[in-house]
Parts: C-alpha cells; structure tokens; sequence
C-alpha cells in the first residue's frame, strides 16, 4: 500500500498543498493512503470513488473529506478535473485548532467516529459556486512568489474550511457518509458486484437483481451516472489486474496472463490493453508505467 506523504507535495506554506489535476478517461489511481487530510473538489467529468471498501459515484461539483489513513482511490471515467487539497491542522496554531473544533459540523467531516467512512458532502449550486471561488484564490495563493503569499494562503483556507463546517452543520443536508449497517444505494451494489465479479462473465441479469432494476435499464442506469458502460468498467478493472500481473508475475505469459484475468481471446486482450494503456502488454512488462497525474495550468 503506497502512502502519499504531504511533505512531498507541499505548495505554499508548510503542511498545505493545493494542485488541480487532470486524469484522462479510462484512466485508475492506485489505492493509497495520505497522512494528511485530503479535500476533493471535483470541477468536471464523472467516474467513482473507492473509500474504504465503499464506492461513490463522482460527478462535478461533488466534495470528499478523505481522513488520515484512510484507503483511497478513484477511477476516471468521462476524464476527471478536480482540485486536490491536502492539508494538516498543525498549521494552524494551537489556539486556532480549538476554535476549529468548535465549529459545528468539525467533528462530522474531521473527526468521524470509528464506524464511519469518509464523507462526501453535499451542497446546493451557490454553495458549490462559493466554494469554488474560495479554491480558485487558495490555488492562486499557493502558486504565487509574493510575500505576502503565506498569510493570504493561511487565510483563504481558514474561510474554506469554516464553510465547509457550516455546510456540513445545515441541518436539511446531512452528511453522505456511510457506516457498518448503513444500506447502500444501487450504484454502490453495481459497483461492489462487478468488483466482486469482474472475471466472471458479465451476467446483466444478476447484476440487476443486486441492483433491485430492471436488466433492460441497469446499464443505462450505470452508464448515466459514472459516464461509461458496465462493461467497459469491467475491462478498465481487468486490464488494470493484468498491468499488475505484468509487472509481478513475469513467469507467467500473457496468454496466461489474459485468461487470469477473463479474457478468453489473447488477441483481444491485447487489443484492449493497446487501446486502455497506450502500450502492448509486452511493453508494458519491459519498461513499466506508473500512473499518470497532470496539473492543469491555471
């Protein structure tokens, strides 16, 4: 399990780091853990979100408080813009941290009790708008040379987090976070199932019985909210188990590889790792390929 230390991201003053990045469709981070805190703000394009063993649809305008160690990653599917917050409280004096946690709202999004995953919160359109404006200037910030940098860093991300509690404290919008006994909604049981089933034959029936849909609509129903079809989800998730098996199992061919991993025709297997990857899996094997993150200029 990777972990993505703050230090090595830091932009601005210490213990923040704010990037806006730009994944291409079909694309997967790896599954990792930050030993920070991290804020999502999704800006455009759609796929899903894998937080602790649950799964979230993303779309634009979608923001996810992704604790300290928590397990984390996301698959892009329509192609992904957002900002990526990180960020540690001792950046704040000791003082400021208590007033912090004072806030209503705080311990939901910052503090959740042990039987909660991370939250994604959900806010009206003028709430998103503001919060976007409030990224927009802490982006700036931290990419600016000039003295007086740090502080206006500081204080934009004193405004944002402060509306961040206000919105998680309004009472007709509660948090999404789920817990132990928390029943999830259809989306989360597709994607659980094909990530459960992904080498198996795609079987629409039983993937609408999980779903509680009808099988003439449960694709249509996924495509709609994730921006790809089940089953070129399910090959995203088979080619990413073969560029694996690629790098770590070099005893085993990639005929043997295809079949490992539902792919009952070699050929198209590699016609699919071409078109998702770039690369044949003979390359990809000899030379390797870590993913891939862009920052978007500003």
């Amino acid at each position: 399990m990777q972990i993505y230390h703050l230090k090595d991201f830091r932009s601005g003053p210490p213990y923040l780091s704010l990037r806006r990045q730009t994944w291409e469709r079909d694309t997967r981070s790896n599954a990792h853990r930050h030993d920070c805190v991290e804020v999502v703000f999704i800006l455009s394009g759609s796929g899903v979100n894998f937080v602790n063993r649950m799964t979230f649809p993303i779309i634009a305008g979608d923001l996810y408080v992704i604790n300290r160690g928590a397990v984390h990653s996301f698959y892009s599917g329509s192609g992904l813009k957002f900002y990526n917050l990180m960020f540690d409280f001792r950046l704040f004096s000791r003082g400021e941290q208590k007033l912090f946690r004072s806030e209503p709202g705080f311990s939901e999004l910052f503090a959740p009790s042990p039987d909660q995953l991370p939250n994604k919160l959900p806010m009206t359109p003028d709430e998103a708008e503001k919060l976007r404006w409030f990224f927009d200037q802490l982006y700036r910030e931290c990419r600016s040379d000039r003295p007086d940098a740090v502080l206006n860093s500081r204080a934009y991300l004193t405004l944002l987090l402060n509306l961040l509690c206000r919105i998680a404290a309004a009472p007709d919008r509660p948090l999404q976070h789920a817990t132990a006994n928390t029943r999830v909604d259809a989306l989360s049981r597709i994607i659980a199932f094909l990530n459960e089933h992904y080498l198996e034959p795609l079987d629409f029936d039983e993937l609408a019985r999980t779903a509680e849909l009808s099988p003439s609509y449960v694709g249509e129903f996924f495509r709609v909210r994730t921006g790809i079809s089940p089953v070129h989800y399910v090959i995203s998730l088979r080619i990413e188990r073969a560029r694996r098996l690629l790098l770590e199992m070099p005893e085993l061919t990639v005929t043997e590889i295809a079949r490992r991993c539902g792919f009952r025709d070699s050929s198209y297997f590699a016609r699919m790792f071409r078109q998702t990857t770039g690369q044949t899996p003979r390359t990809c094997r000899a030379i390797g390929k870590p993913d891939e993150i862009q920052e978007r200029n500003p």
